[in-house]
């Protein structure tokens, strides 16, 4: 796999609006929406419906106006050696989706506004974050495909989460802060917060216990006088919130190493772009892709690659 380096000022890559998806959420959530779809592959039936999924959530992000379309993909996760619960609550699968993505990756390329990124030592979420704050500082709108609540804290003026093709499914910053849903879930805390916010109140879908019984308005309040620069500074700042809520921070107390674990998991850092590489085909003529295309019968995909 040929590797190059990728800045969001070059010429090439000055667009109005690009998309990042999040690989691993497109493709899981193909694998149970389109679990009906399968193939006969070297004699076996194969599942499909992750491959199509990836694939149409592609289509989708281009018809939508995006001029470049990046498949964020998973390097090494921090969570696990963080917290050894981390993700221990998700299903397995009967099928090995991880084993198609070469075969997908082929076929997405097709496309010629479609790349990837991927750093071998971060997971996506870091990469998307990184790259849609500096891609934000270079001028560029963003949308987000994901329907990780992570991804909040990256909402900005020009910064958007999207969860799906209609029009109700783009999440925007003046979207999420009058959203009855999200007033409910995280009490108006803004994006920039929520990482502290939500390591009090728990992450289910990831394994991660919070405070329980926590009243999230309390929390609301309290979240913007506590420290997060150290571990210590967070502890200082607790003791001093007790000033504010006294009660809540008595119920907080015992929680505390919890917390702060949960928030240095959940907290997502931006690291230089530098770092951030974009993967381009094996194949320059596109053979590999057209080749899993006729295999695996992706015909919307190979349709709309017919109309550019």
């Amino acid at each position: 796999m040929v590797f190059a380096e990728f800045s969001p000022k070059s010429p090439q890559n000055s667009q109005r609006s690009i998309a990042i998806i999040d690989f691993s959420w497109s493709l899981y959530r193909g694998y149970y929406a389109f679990r009906q779809l399968e193939v006969m592959f070297n004699g076996f039936k194969k599942p499909t419906g992750h491959i199509f999924g990836v694939l149409n959530d592609v289509e989708n992000a281009l018809r939508l106006g995006n001029a470049q379309v990046f498949l964020a993909l998973d390097g090494r996760a921090k969570g696990k050696s963080i917290d050894k619960n981390y993700k221990d609550n998700r299903q397995r699968l009967d099928y090995n989706i991880h084993q198609d993505i070469p075969a997908i990756l082929s076929m997405a390329y097709l496309h010629p506004a479609v790349s990837s990124i991927h750093h071998p030592s971060l997971e996506a979420d870091e990469v998307i974050y990184s790259y849609a704050k500096q891609s934000e500082r270079a001028g560029h709108r963003v949308e987000i495909w994901s329907t990780d609540d992570d991804m909040l804290q990256c909402l900005s003026s020009v910064v958007s989460i999207r969860k799906g093709s209609r029009p109700e499914d783009l999440i925007t910053l003046d979207a999420y802060l009058t959203s009855e849903k999200y007033l409910a879930k995280y009490a108006n805390c803004p994006p920039h917060l929520l990482p502290i916010f939500r390591a009090f109140t728990g992450d289910k879908s990831d394994n991660l216990s919070g405070v329980p019984g926590i009243r999230k308005q309390r929390l609301a309040r309290l979240v913007p006088v506590l420290s997060t620069e150290s571990k210590e500074a967070f502890l200082l700042s607790f003791q001093e919130a007790g000033q504010l809520d006294i009660n809540l921070c008595v119920q907080c107390f015992p929680y505390l190493d919890k917390i702060w674990s949960n928030f240095t998991i959940m907290r997502l850092q931006e690291y230089p772009l530098t770092s951030v590489n974009l993967r381009t085909s094996d194949c320059p003529d596109g053979s590999a892709g057209k080749s899993f295309i006729a295999s695996l019968k992706m015909g919307k995909w190979s349709r709309f690659l017919d109309n550019l």
